[in-house]
């Protein structure tokens, strides 16, 4: 549809230009954009559609996730870990749930409406607007990032030696026991190494669910924007510049949806990652 549209304004543009009066000529191209964008915009329903959706089963998974995980962290490691990692991944789903969901996929698509409005202006009204919501998606995106990398590092590197100690004296009062205290530190530690081994278990089967259910998503969203930028390469030669801008405003729509998708997973396979590497001190 995209290309069938972009080639009717192309005759408008440029051969109605040559026979017909301009203001009919303009009037037919107008028409013929405004069908564009219906297509356009109702190709970017359907991947934001399915992005948003996405994003709703990775918060659901999680949201079945965290408790099973916690358990599994409380028992290897100890509570005070267990209680702060509980907080981290409530603060990235809250994260994703109320900046993702509600503030950046909106602003992607003001992004795309307002590029829309511009190309049709000619690009004189909107182009400083567009590139100052590209730019505050990007710094958004990457601002979260840093954020969770920062408030994941700092409860890894302190919670988790606060419980090390704490099962460390535990272990000292138990070897010192007479007779049975060596029996009781041996079993204690083969305890501890279950649960670690069982919590590892627990973090690469929600490594593979958020994979899993991301996976085909991202898949189409590269497909789709692909082939509207394909769709704008094949009609830069022919049509007019104003056709072309749009559809790439549409590439670009869809590339940031992708982009804020991938974040969402790297914000939770980032957490687990750290909670593994960070809750297996007590190993030893």
């Amino acid at each position: 549809k995209v290309l069938l549209i972009g080639l009717a304004a192309a005759m408008f543009s440029n051969i109605s230009g040559a026979i017909l009066n301009g203001k009919i000529s303009e009037t037919g191209f107008y028409i013929t954009y405004l069908s564009l964008v219906v297509a356009l915009t109702a190709g970017y329903s359907v991947i934001a559609s399915m992005v948003t959706r996405t994003m709703e089963l990775l918060i659901e998974l999680m949201g079945a996730f965290v408790p099973v995980y916690i358990v599994s962290i409380g028992f290897s490691t100890g509570s005070n870990s267990a209680e702060a990692f509980y907080r981290v991944i409530v603060v990235v789903i809250t994260l994703i749930e109320k900046i993702l969901l509600k503030v950046i996929i909106p602003m992607i698509y003001m992004y795309l409406i307002a590029n829309i409005i511009n190309n049709m202006a000619d690009g004189k009204l909107f182009s400083k607007t567009c590139e100052l919501i590209k730019t505050i998606v990007d710094w958004l995106l990457k601002g979260l990032l840093s954020f969770v990398i920062g408030i994941n590092l700092i409860r890894g590197l302190i919670n988790p030696i606060v419980d090390s100690i704490k099962m460390g004296t535990w272990g000292k009062v138990l070897s010192g026991i007479p007779g049975i205290g060596g029996a009781l530190n041996s079993v204690s530690g083969i305890v501890l190494a279950s649960g670690t081994l069982i919590k590892n278990a627990i973090g690469i089967g929600g490594v593979v669910a958020i994979a899993g259910i991301c996976f085909v998503p991202v898949i189409k969203a590269l497909i789709v924007s692909l082939a509207y930028k394909l769709s704008g390469a094949m009609l830069e030669p022919v049509s007019d510049k104003r056709v072309v801008n749009s559809i790439n405003s549409i590439y670009v729509s869809i590339v940031l949806l992708m982009k804020t998708l991938l974040y969402a997973v790297v914000f939770f396979l980032l957490t687990i990652a750290v909670i593994c590497s960070s809750t297996n001190y007590n190993i030893s």
